[in-house]
């Protein structure tokens, strides 16, 4: 059985550059594949363009600004942005060049980490501002530093222990709700493939078994999907078939760092080599639908885009 914890990653990268237990510490295992998640893991994902991570924002419109772009946005950036009526209809805003942009009477500009809108023609049409990113994955920790849901009920969401690896599939790994006194903000994923985030930065508080949250709970929580302290997962959130391709990577960069050179250029070699024979499964995910290209700008084009 293919693991899928962290835990299950960091053994399944030792295995492979056969590297023993005591030449890293687990905090150190968990800092070099969360490394090779961002710069290794998400670039390839992204690479062919089906939207893996991809998710929208709204904010309302009220005066010119900044809105600030996510701050869990892959490389701070957008896919679109798109400004809506009262409708939800789309509305063509232009992109104002900075130079222009005392004289512009009416558009955007996108600056350092938010987004200027320029009004002076007093338009009241657009209401709403639509952003579409790409969301960075969550860091890996240990599982025993996260929870499963077993029970929700309101604003309540009571938790337990992470069940155990494939490694050791009989173990509890701690009562990892403890750990959650004096933890206000958190994270939900699924427990199933592509646990992708179902909740960031869900505001409550825990009494060591219960999280009481400030709002109601995302629509997509369900029992057994996973809680971690906010900006943190038990489970790579990607593919299920990329997981070797990262333990593979984790592995490439821990003989790096030991100075075992041959052996790490060895691994990077493997580690391309799996990613090559991945890919093709995850280009064009609507293998009965290609996707249609449409203008972005011009007469029928209602968003901008970058």
């Amino acid at each position: 059985m293919l693991g899928k914890l962290s835990d299950d990653l960091i053994a399944s990268a030792k295995r492979r550059g056969r590297i023993p237990d005591s030449s890293f510490t687990d905090p150190e295992w968990l800092a070099i594949v969360n490394e090779e998640m961002v710069t290794y893991l998400v670039p390839l994902i992204m690479s062919v363009q089906e939207d893996y991570y991809v998710t929208d924002y709204e904010v309302a419109l009220s005066g010119a600004g900044p809105y600030r772009v996510p701050s869990r946005a892959v490389a701070n950036g957008l896919r679109e942005l798109i400004f809506l009526d009262a409708s939800g209809n789309p509305i063509d805003v232009p992109q104002v060049d900075g130079s222009q942009l005392d004289i512009a009477p009416w558009g955007f500009r996108l600056k350092s980490q938010g987004i200027d809108y320029v009004n002076r023609s007093n338009r009241s049409d657009a209401v709403t501002l639509r952003m579409t990113y790409a969301v960075s994955p969550s860091a890996l920790l240990e599982a025993a530093g996260s929870a499963i849901v077993t029970a929700i009920a309101g604003t309540l969401v009571t938790l337990a222990g992470m069940p155990g690896t494939s490694i050791a599939p009989q173990s509890v790994l701690g009562a990892a709700p403890g750990a959650f006194v004096g933890v206000t903000s958190f994270d939900a994923c699924k427990a199933t493939p592509g646990f992708e985030p179902v909740g960031m930065d869900l505001a409550g508080t825990c009494d060591g078994v219960i999280v009481t949250l400030a709002d109601a709970p995302p629509p997509a929580l369900q029992v057994g999907d996973y809680v971690s302290a906010a900006h943190f997962s038990p489970v790579p959130q990607a593919p299920v078939e990329l997981f070797p391709v990262l333990a593979q990577a984790g592995a490439a960069a821990a003989l790096g760092e030991l100075g075992k050179t041959d052996e790490a250029q060895l691994a990077e070699q493997k580690r391309d080599a799996m990613a090559r024979m991945v890919l093709p499964l995850m280009r064009n995910r609507v293998k009965g639908a290609p996707k249609a290209v449409l203008p972005h700008r011009g007469i029928f084009a209602a968003t901008a885009r970058w």
